[in-house]
């Protein structure tokens, strides 16, 4: 079930802050929130997996529906070669 899906069917207004923590599947997941959804929420944290370029797109995707981003790097997995980051997006007007 997409993200939408969930969002439209439970008749949802406002999402204050949404975590995805998916273990590599993020941008099916962020794919599966329409243009509409994306207006009502106010802040989302994403762990993600940098395979296949996910953390420039995943933040891209952010900043195009209006969100200031901070990346934090998991620096004990990165270690260990798992290319993990925290991505915090913020609407500016909270």
């Amino acid at each position: 079930m997409a993200l939408a899906t969930l969002i439209n069917n439970e008749k949802i207004k406002k999402i204050d802050l949404l975590k995805i923590d998916v273990e590599g599947a993020e941008i099916e997941v962020m794919q599966g929130i329409k243009d509409t959804n994306w207006k009502i929420i106010k802040q989302i944290v994403i762990e993600v997996h940098d395979i296949q370029n996910a953390l420039q797109l995943v933040t891209q995707k952010l900043n195009s529906h209006g969100f200031m981003v901070n990346i934090e790097e998991n620096v004990a997995l990165n270690q260990a070669g798992m290319n993990h980051y925290y991505v915090y997006g913020v609407k500016p007007s909270l």
